[in-house]
């Protein structure tokens, strides 16, 4: 009797548990299982659907940080390849006999 109360109590515990073991990098717009009960597993899950949202929003960050970087070093701005010049006029250092 007692395990089957348990069980039954740990029911959204592990659904939670399921749902996060499956959520990969590609698919965290997913969300756990928030049970009607407002107590402390359903706080649990609000918990982690809250850093599944910090999670997937580091990741939009991550992916457009990158994208604008790659697109900068591609096609440098006129003052960037003004800056990038060799500090000797020749382009590269005078260090054989002269």
């Amino acid at each position: 009797m007692t395990w089957r109360v348990t069980g039954h109590a740990l029911r959204p515990v592990e659904a939670i548990r399921a749902e996060v073991a499956a959520i990969s990098d590609r698919d965290l717009h997913r969300r756990v299982p928030v049970p009607a009960t407002h107590d402390e597993v359903a706080r649990l899950a609000e918990t982690m659907n809250a850093t599944l949202d910090r999670l997937e929003a580091s990741g939009i960050r991550q992916r457009q940080f990158i994208a604008d970087a790659s697109t900068s070093c591609a096609a440098p701005s006129p003052s960037c390849a003004r800056s990038w010049r060799s500090p000797w006029p020749s382009g590269t250092p005078n260090c054989g006999p002269s």
